[in-house]
């Protein structure tokens, strides 16, 4: 596991191998989370380069302003997504082989360090689709009828990280290590399971700050 083995450093829970799929393996999806990093990270590093929505005046919208760079010459940023992909990919397994959800820190450190202004952020309330509070309705459609720009964000619901008396963190969430959300480590330790196997990319939507 080249791409994630730096970020994943515990017992993560992955599918038992099946016949009928015998492409779907660790290496695999390892594989097509490294490429799926390395897509998103470069269309959006393009997009906020981009020289004629610049001579425009526009952001990628089409609305008057810039485009907020997010991913181009921010390391932190392109860390952060990473993580986000790799634990969400290859989640944390709990003392009898369950799948942990992801930590609530994992989702603000990828919106902080990716500059998103905080109402965008999406880590919190899966019942406001990840905001703090209820969405305003302040924007109508042609027939008067409010609209409403929230969606559910890959890795809701997340859970609040829990730590002991000394510090350390409990094994509550995905990934549950000391500083995990912004710094890699070395090692992995992977388990066959019988999990289902996410699929979800994140997608870094580019959004005005």
């Amino acid at each position: 596991m080249p791409f994630c083995q730096d970020v994943v450093r515990y017992t993560a829970c992955v599918p038992r191998y099946q016949p009928l799929y015998p492409n779907h393996t660790l290496a695999a999806k390892d594989a097509w989370v490294s490429a799926s990093h390395a897509r998103v990270v470069a269309e959006r590093s393009a997009t906020e380069r981009n020289d004629t929505l610049r001579s425009l005046g526009e952001n990628e919208h089409g609305i008057p302003g810039e485009v907020v760079e997010r991913f181009f010459e921010n390391e932190d940023c392109i860390d952060a997504y990473k993580n986000f992909l790799c634990w969400l990919n290859f989640p944390r397994c709990d003392e009898e082989g369950r799948s942990l959800i992801l930590c609530g820190s994992v989702c603000e450190n990828f919106f902080r360090s990716c500059r998103y202004s905080e109402d965008l952020w999406r880590c919190y309330e899966p019942s406001f689709n990840g905001g703090k509070a209820p969405e305003e309705d302040k924007d109508v459609d042609k027939d008067g009828l409010p609209v409403y720009w929230r969606a559910p964000f890959p890795g809701q619901p997340f859970r609040a990280n829990s730590f002991d008396e000394n510090g350390d963190p409990i094994a509550v969430c995905t990934p549950s290590i000391l500083n995990g959300a912004a710094t890699a480590g070395a090692g992995v330790g992977v388990v066959m399971w019988l999990a289902a196997l996410v699929a979800v990319a994140v997608v870094a939507r580019a959004g005005d700050a």
